[in-house]
């Protein structure tokens, strides 16, 4: 038996018997994000296959249609072209490219920093420091959401502009 936490899940298709094809995808992700999955569960489709990804243990065609998806959304070529990284920075000067490749590009931190870590443009330690660092930012992140929502909730919910028929 296989247990699926919702929470976890980027996206996912259902292939139905019929002419509706539904990608749902993950309403806690940030829109850059989104967008990668949006574009991952189209590859799927174009493919014919399905399949299921933790993060640590991806299946092959997992690793393919992230692959791809990276590729489309921030392509080698421009990767090279526009030399974002010689390899020579230091761990702070790459975090204010990858930033500033993410606004230029409506990317997300972890694609950006997996591309680069795809085109040998950071080591796998330099990877794996970014892959936490922005991992804790968004969960940071998160938590404030949550916070916000819960203390909009305990004023009573936002508040609402009422109007009244003159009699």
């Amino acid at each position: 038996m296989s247990v699926i936490i919702l929470s976890q899940i980027e996206g996912f298709h259902l292939l139905l018997l019929c002419d509706i094809i539904p990608i749902v995808i993950n309403n806690n992700d940030t829109p850059s994000a989104k967008s990668f999955s949006i574009l991952h569960e189209i590859i799927h489709l174009l493919l014919g296959q399905t399949g299921l990804s933790d993060f640590q243990h991806s299946t092959p065609i997992e690793k393919f249609c992230n692959q791809v998806a990276g590729e489309w959304l921030l392509p080698s070529d421009v990767i090279e072209e526009k030399r974002m990284v010689s390899g020579e920075e230091g761990i702070d000067e790459v975090k204010q490219i990858i930033s500033s490749v993410c606004q230029q590009f409506n990317l997300s931190y972890t694609m950006v920093t997996t591309r680069f870590y795809h085109q040998r443009l950071i080591s796998q330690e330099v990877f794996e420091e970014l892959e936490a660092y922005y991992t804790n930012k968004w969960k940071e992140s998160r938590q404030h959401k949550k916070k916000s929502v819960k203390n909009t909730n305990q004023r009573g919910g936002q508040a609402f502009i009422r109007f009244r028929e003159a009699n």
